[in-house]
């Protein structure tokens, strides 16, 4: 699944996952649930919805992010001096306890977004419950990163938490 796929249901994830479910008809599949920033409660939604179906969560939330759950009151002040930017072992366990809270403990959290060997192996040295890890971009020996994210749907500015449209005038549109 892709955030674009979300982005072309207007950011409903239930049904972007439903045209895989019922199209693809997979037996396990996984739900990227990082796109309004809100990891844990688009996790729980997503497990509420599809039960026994889903696979894996996986979170892909940029450096540059705080995820939503350390905006609330008690978290701020608890996590005051730790490092919540994008994926970090607080976020991953906090996941995993909703998740095992409810019931869901048999969906597998995949994170991606800024993994090297170095960020793998501070994750598994803590005991984080991450089942995988995705390191695209640092498997190959080259240093190009881009985003292609959608950032206008229908003419109107729309994408996901942490991207926007930014005006180019080296960009000529031609149809």
């Amino acid at each position: 699944m892709t955030h674009a796929l979300i982005h072309g249901f207007n950011g409903d994830i239930i049904k972007s996952l439903e045209l895989i479910v019922n199209y693809f008809l997979m037996i396990s599949w996984v739900a990227l649930v990082d796109f309004d920033n809100d990891v844990i409660n688009t996790s729980l939604k997503v497990c509420r919805h599809f039960q026994n179906r889903l696979s894996a969560a996986r979170v892909d939330t940029s450096i540059s992010l705080v995820d939503k759950y350390f905006t609330i009151k008690e978290n701020q002040e608890k996590y005051y001096n730790e490092n919540i930017m994008g994926i970090n072992p607080i976020l991953i366990k906090a996941l995993r306890k909703a998740m095992d809270d409810k019931d869901f403990n048999n969906v597998k959290i995949i994170f991606s977004s800024g993994f090297d060997k170095a960020k793998i192996s501070w994750f598994v040295s803590d005991n984080n419950p991450v089942d995988f890890y995705g390191a695209g971009a640092t498997i190959g020996k080259f240093d190009i990163h881009f985003t292609g994210d959608l950032v206008q749907l229908n003419n109107k500015n729309f994408a996901k938490v942490g991207r926007e449209n930014i005006e180019n005038d080296k960009l000529v549109q031609k149809i």
